[in-house]
């Protein structure tokens, strides 16, 4: 059967070989990156969800190369890598220990976002649903709509994303012939709110997995990063549910890297090995277990939650005074970001729009939900990358252009 509208009529171009449904898909959306604003000298970039630059162990990284190269020469280089890499390997066995029963295996991936990927390719078939957050991180909505084209949100209520919604949502989903096979979950700090997920509600979504046997996608991205006591992961809350743990070195290293792993029921894992189909990154690796075998990684960890700390208790002192033209948001209890809930008539795109002639670049809250979905009326700020000099200035900016 023919095909209508724009998808139909993208496949049925008679001038180019045709392309699946879902490479046609990926192609209509916007680019991946798309999102992040073009910065000129002069701007305060609180867009970029990177680490700061001193958070990066560039010294250390630096001694690690030099060590590993003198010793291994060109075995770095080639496809079995330098011992760095059992380095790693060793390292995260311990690391996640806690996290697995004698039924979980452990893989590494190139970053969280990998992780992503591989898993959504070994669980959820293209007839069936994923459920998310919503908002949600926005690269992970991109993954999912190369799998999928039935995606749908837990919309946030009150500073949580009610898990009695995702029952609805799969009764839902199931009656229209597409049912749930994964639910994403950011349990800790979520990339785009900072809302971390109650110890109440992290027991009744693994409730809810054991019950169904849906698949929970855990990431675990910013979890390392909490200010304060940390609840259990949604991982080692119990042994029997069906649940892929994603975890990165991006947050806490440096994204560049591209480290990070995946630990879940080995049959997924090994299907996740076989489908992500690459030979890893084994000249990155063995630096990071070179750097690893040669740090005290607990001790990495304390300083930097100190650190984004004070950047989170800065960046609030700096915003307190837009409360007075209607600017809502949630102090950050870890992770780099905050929320910021906007004053009628203002939508995220169109305070981002008004930011860019102040010079302040921000995250429009349009980014971080499905397509078609209505703009959630706020941006995503990163307390994470800017200096913090720039944060009483970039509050400045702001309330300018809420000024108009």
């Amino acid at each position: 059967m023919a095909r209508e509208g724009p998808l139909g009529d993208f496949m049925q171009n008679a001038r180019i070989a045709p392309l699946s449904e879902s490479a046609v898909r990926a192609l209509m959306g916007p680019a991946p990156g798309a999102w992040m604003p073009v910065l000129e000298p002069g701007d305060i970039n609180w867009a970029s969800g990177y680490p700061f630059p001193e958070a990066v162990p560039v010294d250390g990284m630096n001694q690690a190369w030099h060590d590993m190269i003198a010793r291994e020469r060109d075995q770095a280089f080639q496809y079995l890598g330098a011992r760095g890499q059992g380095y790693l390997r060793d390292w995260l066995q311990e690391y996640t220990r806690d996290l697995r029963s004698h039924a979980d295996g452990v893989m590494l991936t190139l970053g969280a976002f990998q992780g992503i990927d591989a898993v959504v390719r070994a669980v959820v078939d293209p007839g069936r649903s994923i459920v998310v957050q919503s908002p949600t991180y926005m690269e992970a909505l991109e993954v999912f709509q190369n799998y999928t084209p039935h995606v749908v949100g837990v919309p946030r209520e009150n500073h949580r994303f009610p898990i009695d919604t995702i029952r609805r949502l799969m009764t839902r989903q199931n009656e229209a012939g597409h049912p749930v096979a994964a639910i994403y979950w950011q349990a800790d700090f979520q990339n785009p709110t900072g809302i971390t997920t109650s110890l109440e509600d992290r027991q009744a979504l693994v409730e809810l997995a054991a019950e169904t046997g849906v698949w929970l996608i855990e990431d675990a991205a910013y979890r390392e990063l909490s200010f304060d006591q940390a609840l259990p992961p949604l991982k080692a809350l119990s042994p029997d549910v069906p649940v892929i743990h994603l975890g990165t070195l991006s947050k806490t290293v440096g994204p560049g890297l591209r480290i990070g792993w995946a630990v879940g029921p080995t049959r997924v894992v090994h299907a996740m090995e076989r489908m992500k189909k690459d030979l890893g990154h084994p000249l990155g690796e063995a630096l990071v277990g070179e750097w690893l075998h040669a740090t005290e990684y607990a001790a990495h960890l304390t300083a930097l939650r100190m650190a984004y700390r004070q950047r989170a208790d800065a960046m609030a002192e700096a915003l307190r005074p837009l409360a007075d033209q209607g600017v809502t948001f949630q102090r950050a209890l870890g992770g780099y970001f905050m929320w910021l809930d906007l004053p009628q008539p203002w939508t995220g795109d169109r305070i981002s729009a008004q930011l860019r002639h102040h010079r302040l670049s921000v995250l429009s809250g349009s980014h971080f939900v499905l397509p078609g979905d209505a703009d959630p009326r706020a941006v995503r700020v990163s307390f994470s990358y800017a200096p913090m000099r720039t944060f009483p200035e970039g509050a400045r900016r702001f309330s300018a252009a809420l000024r108009g």
